[in-house]
């Protein structure tokens, strides 16, 4: 029996690595090497965890995809049927979602993170976080400050849809893409894609599903994306939901393992509490305050699940997950990656409709910055107007969706 998340549309070609040209292309070749020196860089690695992750970098793009030798990984039997097919390819040859999905898993395996040793339940991307947020501090204020400003006023609805566009902008900041160096300059004030820049802006119909006064109270999920400047902003409205009444717990879908550098675990979620809690700014603090009293109170849950840590499309959810998800009143799913998952990673036409793929059954709103080469739901001309504006509007994080998918279960 077919998935009732499964796309009503027949599935086009996975991205790989061997469509030349293509950022996927690019990814492979240039930057999983360059992540993988970046980890032997800011980590202190055993000598054999430096060779294995050296190994590794030297391997990409012309050898073999093997299997794990992580067994000690509660998924270690799903990732076993996972590799099957592509047992012997290289690199370029597998679809590019899983390609990106395996290498964090061999960083895992490289590193001992789930062996016994030094290397256990070591994030190798700590830094990269801890300086991200470090970095964010300015923007950090600002917002804090608007929050504030606006449960002053009672959360009016605009105020609330303006959140959105602030959480869209918090995820133009990717450490997979941009890592942040020793030094850097802080990010200042509150920023996201231009008016002009949103290629689909459904935030008039996500008010009256989220934001009206009307609207029914009930659980909101969120499926995170990275972790620091984003994060908070996920936190931020997270907390505007709860705070003006429009959400009575919101559940924050956390990745189970480090991947795709910044991708924030439950770990990240509570160290960002802290890290409120512990400014000398007032409205960090109070932010903090908040968000802590919401954890203890149940209103604010973080939940980690092996399947957003998996090569995986939306569809093939287990059911336990999608049982779960079709509880919530309205989900927000943050970011690339998770877009990437709920449209298959595939190569949709740009015109697609939004709702024939994503199907969850409740409304989903996809909030993401686009940083790879697939894209849904267009208006006709509009790929085209975009391509002659910018040649690099498919994957250089300028350009936009606040893209909603009201499509029911049939």
């Amino acid at each position: 029996m077919a998935s009732p998340l499964q796309p009503l549309l027949p599935l086009p070609a996975p991205l790989r690595g061997n469509d030349i040209p293509s950022f996927a292309h690019t990814s492979i070749v240039r930057r999983l090497p360059e992540i993988a020196g970046r980890i032997l860089r800011e980590n202190e690695l055993t000598p054999e965890a430096a060779r294995a992750l050296g190994a590794l970098a030297a391997e990409i793009p012309s050898g073999k995809i093997r299997p794990l030798e992580t067994p000690l990984a509660t998924d270690a039997a799903d990732w076993t049927q996972y590799l099957l097919p592509y047992l012997g390819s290289n690199w370029l040859e597998v679809p590019w979602f899983f390609a990106e999905h395996y290498f964090y898993r061999r960083v895992l395996e490289a590193t001992g993170y789930y062996n016994p040793g030094p290397g256990r339940g070591m994030d190798p991307f700590d830094l990269q976080k801890a300086m991200g947020i470090q970095a964010a501090r300015d923007s950090i204020c600002a917002l804090s400050a608007l929050l504030n400003q606006v449960g002053g006023k009672g959360w009016p609805e605009a105020s609330l849809q303006g959140l959105l566009s602030i959480d869209l902008g918090g995820n133009l900041i990717d450490l997979s893409r941009w890592p942040v160096n020793p030094g850097s300059q802080p990010l200042g004030g509150l920023s996201h894609p231009r008016q002009e820049q949103i290629l689909v802006d459904d935030r008039q119909a996500v008010s009256r599903e989220l934001f009206a006064t009307r609207a029914p109270s009930g659980r909101v999920d969120f499926l995170l994306d990275n972790a620091g400047f984003e994060l908070v902003c996920d936190l931020s409205l997270a907390w505007a939901l709860l705070g003006s009444g429009r959400a009575s717990q919101v559940q924050l879908h956390a990745k189970g393992a480090p991947v795709f550098v910044s991708d924030a675990m439950e770990k990240d979620v509570l160290q960002a509490v802290s890290f409120l809690e512990e400014d000398k700014d007032p409205n960090n603090r109070a932010l903090g305050g908040h968000l802590r009293d919401a954890i203890e109170r149940d209103q604010l849950v973080i939940r980690e699940d092996a399947f957003w840590i998996s090569p995986l499309p939306l569809w093939e959810m287990p059911a336990e997950l999608a049982q779960d998800l079709g509880q919530s009143r309205f989900t927000i799913s943050k970011g690339d990656a998770n877009y990437r998952r709920l449209v298959g990673d595939r190569h949709w036409p740009a015109t697609t409709p939004f709702n024939h793929v994503v199907r969850l059954g409740r409304p989903l709103l996809a909030l993401r910055t686009l940083k790879s080469e697939v894209v849904l739901g267009l208006a006709p001309g509009r790929a085209e107007a975009a391509q002659a504006a910018d040649p690099d509007w498919m994957s250089d994080g300028q350009w936009g969706l606040i893209q909603l998918s009201r499509q029911a279960w049939e």
